[in-house]
């Protein structure tokens, strides 16, 4: 997450810990890359208390695998390319996809 934010490591772990927030303009991108509503991001933001209950519904198996059915299923460069394409526009989004297309091996 911290790569395609293009930020620090340690700054997303204090972000997850609650040591600091992000500004709106970060909460927005978390918002497009985790593909949640902005109003989601902010009620967790603000009663951080639910995060746990939010979570424990809808977390994925975390173990990779070759045909992976989610995010947690990724490698870690997949999750980047991911949370990359995700913050793209629909352009960007389709340049993606032609170049992975083409680069694909038959």
């Amino acid at each position: 997450m911290a790569d395609a934010l293009h930020i620090h490591r340690a700054t997303y772990s204090y972000y997850e810990l609650g040591k600091t927030q992000p500004d709106f303009l970060r909460i927005l991108e978390i918002a497009q890359i985790l593909a949640i509503p902005v109003e989601t991001m902010v009620e967790l933001l603000a009663h951080p208390e639910r995060a746990a209950l939010w979570q424990t519904r809808s977390r994925a198996p975390k173990k990779v695998a070759d045909a992976p059915v989610s995010l947690g299923q990724l490698y870690p460069e997949e999750k980047i390319l991911v949370a990359l394409y995700r913050r793209c526009g629909e352009e960007g989004k389709r340049l993606v996809r032609e170049t992975a297309r083409q680069q694909a091996k038959p």
